[in-house]
């Protein structure tokens, strides 16, 4: 599970059992499908990376064409991502430990009435 055995508090939305049969996913400009929109930014994206050169995973699996949204979430890196975010392992990326550390609501910016 990663270099400490102790699971880390982590409560990804991506997961959510509500919608579990629909994908928390962002399709960037560069073709990619990302996990969510929180891994958009540089910084993320280039976190990211590092994570899945950490776990020995190509960024092949991510392109969306001609795959599609169930291809993509079929692939190693996303089936990695997701082991990785239900066992709450301390391997999981850093920028799911810092924007699901904590429990929030479901969305983020309620609509007014």
């Amino acid at each position: 599970m990663g270099t400490n055995d102790e699971p880390i508090n982590i409560y990804p939305r991506c997961l959510d059992e509500e919608h579990k049969d629909s994908h928390s996913v962002f399709l960037s400009p560069d073709g990619y499908l990302r996990p969510c929109c929180y891994v958009n930014n540089t910084r993320d994206w280039d976190e990211f990376l590092v994570w899945m050169s950490a776990n020995d995973l190509d960024t092949k699996d991510l392109v969306f064409y001609p795959k599609g949204i169930e291809g993509v979430m079929k692939t190693d890196t996303m089936q990695t991502l997701k082991s990785q975010l239900q066992s709450r392992s301390t391997s999981c990326p850093s920028i799911c430990k810092s924007m699901c550390g904590k429990p929030t609501s479901k969305n983020l910016h309620p609509i007014k009435t």
